[in-house]
């Protein structure tokens, strides 16, 4: 299979496509993000309480919640919360009830469609670099007679 310049043209317009579409995806990211709150929720039973910065107390479920998971593939949860544990939840202030922990959801998957965009690009213009580029470095000089 010989390497043509309309597979690198093809990498270009998918990595842009990518790249742009990644780049909508951050920017959804960043309005909820702009909206959230942080605080420490307590556990009691299968619920768990907090209070957001406008004073209102929220409850929300943490049934199938897991406090760890188990790092080898197919590991379920590995520790469950107990009744008295304290964690770091995050909120959105217009929606309390929508809680997370850990990264904003949706920034892993917006990063890495914007960055796999960016690096198709970048393979494209350097692959038409090079085959643009090359018939000429490799051309043979005729002979001096």
């Amino acid at each position: 299979m010989a390497l043509r310049p309309r597979y690198a043209i093809l990498a270009i317009v998918i990595g842009t496509m990518l790249a742009v579409i990644g780049w909508f995806m951050l920017s959804e990211v960043r309005e909820l993000t702009d909206h959230a709150e942080h605080t420490i929720a307590s556990v009691q039973g299968d619920t768990a309480t907090f209070t957001t910065n406008a004073g209102s107390e929220v409850v929300i479920s943490m049934e199938g919640r897991c406090k760890n998971f188990d790092r080898r593939p197919g590991g379920g949860c590995a520790r469950e919360f107990a009744v008295g544990d304290e964690f770091l939840l995050n909120y959105d202030t217009t929606e309390p009830t929508h809680f997370w922990t850990g990264a904003t959801p949706g920034g892993g998957k917006a990063t890495g469609t914007l960055y796999s965009g960016i690096v198709l690009v970048a393979v494209g213009l350097i692959t038409l670099l090079l085959l643009i580029r090359m018939p000429t470095l490799t051309r043979r000089k005729p002979p001096a007679a």
